[in-house]
């Protein structure tokens, strides 16, 4: 999606539910996708970001 499209759909709320319509998602979800696409952040967290990371440390033991 290009930022300005992002930005006039932004700006639109018809323009938002149509996009929302078409891939199938929420429009806050969609608003977000676009709210990345204009600040150039990544539209998709990587997977290992998920969950908490298991340390092997011991610091829990007794």
């Amino acid at each position: 999606m290009r930022p300005q499209a992002a930005a006039n759909a932004l700006q639109q709320y018809s323009l938002l539910a149509l996009q929302a319509v078409k891939d199938c998602e929420s429009p806050a979800k969609t608003r977000l996708k676009m709210m990345r696409t204009l600040t150039d952040l990544p539209t998709e967290l990587p997977k290992e970001s998920f969950g908490r990371k298991k340390s092997s440390s011991g610091t829990n033991s007794r």
